[in-house]
């Protein structure tokens, strides 16, 4: 059973709001546990869900995650921890920069 759970997208009426056109305006949700864990769920995005593995990024419906975990909704990659620091700043713009990913070769988003 989840404590706390917020809506993750690109609306503005979402808990944590990333302004760009590849994270869904309903993107994903993310909630904490009652043993302290982080889940991060897929909400049938149009851009999908990954998480950073060893092996690379690897798509997820429904993954636990810790505080500094990669993750990357659309090309947008952050971590939990940054994520959970947008709450409240729906307002106030991310700094952002494009990168390319190293295994990939695909332009990513990244937020500082």
């Amino acid at each position: 059973m989840a404590l706390t759970t917020y809506l993750v997208g690109r609306s503005r009426d979402c808990d944590i709001v990333i302004d760009d056109v590849t994270v869904s305006r309903r993107h994903a949700e993310l909630s904490l546990g009652e043993s302290g864990h982080f889940v991060i769920t897929d909400l049938e995005s149009s851009g999908g869900t990954h998480l950073r593995a060893a092996s690379g990024w690897r798509p997820v419906r429904r993954a636990q995650v810790a505080l500094n975990d990669r993750i990357r909704l659309g090309a947008c990659e952050t971590t939990v921890q940054d994520l959970l620091g947008r709450l409240g700043a729906k307002s106030a713009a991310p700094r952002k920069r494009l990168e390319r990913d190293p295994e990939t070769g695909e332009i990513v988003t990244r937020f500082e």
